[in-house]
């Protein structure tokens, strides 16, 4: 719930050399700024608290729509954010088709569950759209798994920020009140491609 995960993340963004914020766009994270707060959903938490690289990696769901506000409201450079080629883009027909789902499970209707859907169901279909395909995000598109290996080369410290606690966790949360990812650990680890003997 809102128990202040982006504050937290943001205090501590200051320490890390690297951000990462795996998940979708369903969990705005709520940062106090003065004079006004600012809610990120697809950009960590600490990006306007520190000077550290930004990725958003292959297991990500991007809305392009927030994401590219996000980089514009917070003046992000093409050199500082690292968008993994393989991150799933999210459609408004995604978002249209959970507009039952708030109902049923208190769904944000980020449209994260059917967009991850549809990449497993429709694998080499002209339907699924990845962060490489769209124009508006090329500058930003690189490996985040080449990012991430010299970063540990060079013994950066880096920072993964999450989107939900383990209870909403698809696997292991109370279903069916769950979102469409794991949001335990090792499921963040996943999504960003960093192995676990790296922690």
């Amino acid at each position: 719930g809102s128990e202040g995960k982006g504050n937290i993340a943001s205090y501590l963004a200051k320490e890390y050399d690297y951000l990462i914020r795996v998940g979708g766009p369903n969990a705005g994270h709520k940062v106090y700024l003065n004079p006004t707060p600012y809610t990120f959903h697809q950009l960590p938490s600490g990006t306007l608290h520190s000077k550290a690289d930004l990725i958003i990696g292959p297991g990500a769901v991007i809305n392009p729509g927030i994401i590219l506000k996000e980089i514009s409201e917070c003046s992000i450079s093409c050199d500082r954010l690292s968008i993994d080629p393989q991150a799933m883009i999210i459609t408004q027909e995604d978002i249209q088709n959970e507009a039952g789902l708030k109902r049923d499970i208190s769904s944000t209707q980020s449209g994260s569950g059917f967009a991850l859907a549809r990449k497993i169901m429709n694998r080499g279909r002209k339907d699924v759209i990845l962060a490489k395909d769209l124009e508006d995000l090329k500058p930003f598109v690189r490996d985040t798994l080449e990012v991430l290996d010299k970063g540990f080369l060079k013994g950066k410290k880096i920072f993964v920020e999450g989107t939900q606690g383990t209870a909403l966790s698809l696997y292991h949360g109370f279903y069916p009140h769950v979102t469409s990812r794991d949001t335990t650990v090792a499921g963040c680890l996943a999504e960003t491609g960093i192995s676990p003997n790296r922690v």
